[in-house]
């Protein structure tokens, strides 16, 4: 049977536990990322859920774009790799 005293350290660490989960939860709700679209197309921005939040096309490079390849460059940024950072939210 645990002892009181492993009893109070495992209620501390579940307590530290849950106070960083609540923190990086406040984090990824404020989080955005921006990611460039192929071609100089434009910019996606997500947030740090992962929701699309904004499409910004550059409308004079469209023209030297087909829908296909604009499809296939939207795609990319879906598939890439972490994403870079653009918030400025820290973790307290």
């Amino acid at each position: 049977m645990a002892s009181m005293y492993e009893i109070e350290n495992l209620l501390v660490e579940i307590q530290q536990r849950t106070d960083a989960a609540k923190a990086a939860s406040r984090f990824l709700a404020t989080e955005t990322v921006t990611e460039p679209i192929g071609g100089d197309l434009g910019t996606v921005v997500v947030s740090g859920y992962g929701e699309l939040l904004d499409i910004t096309l550059v409308h004079d490079k469209l023209r030297y774009t087909t829908e296909n390849a604009l499809g296939e460059q939207l795609r990319a940024v879906g598939r890439a790799p972490l994403p870079r950072r653009t918030s400025s939210t820290s973790i307290t």
